[in-house]
């Protein structure tokens, strides 16, 4: 009888888990329509491609291959014995400032399609170059571990621009965000209302939107789903080792993913540090090392936090102001009136449509 039970609970195990791939499968290829639906592109999605894969600069200049500071950089601290040259343009920052001026006042120039191209992709002498990447970001405001996989990705299409480039990175992560939901509602024995969240989230416009739009956010969203995942084991099991070095490569990786990645495991780790009670000293250091960590390994990100237009002071702006501005946008974009009007405008323009081709 107990060998019978055990046999019924697997077969039901496995069938969920043919349900779940085949659910998986499903939603793939409904995002892989509407990737082959996708027309145009955003500035930023262009910036994603060109920082990753352009070695001059991390944007498209309307002068020359680079703007002032990088053709400063390349021309008199690269060329020749570099490291003498940052030498001497640490300690003599007149000078530095002087060529930086010099180049800086340049005639803006009628940019060819080949130049487009190039700023776009990879050439055969610059496969698998991750300096200028993370050059580049180093002079942005994100981390450079997305764009090290777009330049990883656009290297097995040398010379192409192609909008699955991203797409690639895009789903491998929106697979495996679809996985670890299931996951969580696993360790609760939810599968069934697991499956139908997923449903629900793989289906949603936030999901489509966020496969499609070519930047980070996918990818973060991956490690926000990862990082609850294992925080959830956490508040089950403790502070175990294996435990401590899953969420310690889950919070570094998505640290060099998106900033906005902190602000969520800093509320998970305020919740732990009250549940975990006698572990709290254990929990704080572990922290404190990861986040040194993640500075070391992208010292950038400190003028990138406290300093930049993205950083902590430019947040302390007007914050409430804004914070209630995004509140009532969402809220209008999403209501009941805004979805009618955009239905009742589709109808009338496919009514419209067919009325001209017909006549």
């Amino acid at each position: 009888m107990k060998s019978k039970s055990q046999a019924f609970f697997k077969a039901l195990k496995n069938k969920t888990n043919i349900i779940l791939a085949i659910v998986i499968v499903v939603l793939t290829i409904t995002m892989l329509f509407y990737e082959t639906q996708k027309e145009g592109f955003n500035e930023d999605e262009m910036f994603t491609y060109g920082s990753s894969n352009y070695k001059y600069d991390n944007l498209y200049q309307p002068y020359g291959p680079a703007d002032a500071i990088n053709t400063v950089i390349f021309k008199y601290v690269l060329d020749g014995n570099w490291f003498a040259n940052i030498v001497l343009c640490a300690f003599h920052s007149d000078a530095f400032y002087y060529l930086y001026n010099a180049e800086k006042d340049t005639n803006p120039i009628w940019k060819t399609k080949e130049e487009a191209m190039e700023y776009l992709t990879i050439e055969p002498k610059d496969i698998f170059d991750f300096a200028p990447v993370i050059w580049n970001q180093s002079r942005d405001v994100h981390p450079p571990l997305f764009y090290i996989l777009v330049h990883i990705v656009s290297s097995f299409f040398l010379g192409h621009f192609s909008k699955y480039i991203v797409f690639i990175i895009n789903i491998i992560f929106y697979i495996l965000t679809c996985i670890f939901i299931f996951k969580i509602f696993k360790l609760y024995k939810k599968e069934k209302v697991g499956i139908v969240a997923l449903i629900l989230y793989g289906l949603s416009i936030g999901a489509i939107s966020t496969v499609m739009f070519q930047r980070m956010y996918m990818m973060m969203t991956f490690f926000v789903i990862l990082y609850t995942y294992i925080s959830i084991k956490i508040c089950r099991h403790g502070i175990t080792k294996k435990l401590l070095t899953e969420i310690s490569v889950a919070t570094i990786l998505g640290f060099l993913t998106q900033y906005y990645f902190c602000l969520f495991a800093f509320v998970i780790f305020i919740i732990l540090f009250i549940h975990l009670k006698g572990k709290r000293k254990t929990w704080l250091w572990e922290n404190i090392k990861l986040g040194i960590l993640g500075v070391a390994i992208f010292p950038a990100s400190i003028y990138h936090i406290f300093f930049s237009y993205r950083g902590i002071t430019r947040l302390q702006e007007n914050y409430f102001e804004r914070l209630k501005f995004y509140v009532e946008e969402m809220f209008r974009e999403f209501s009941i009136n805004t979805i009618i009007r955009i239905c009742t405008f589709r109808n009338n323009y496919y009514y419209a449509n067919d009325l001209f081709y017909k006549k």
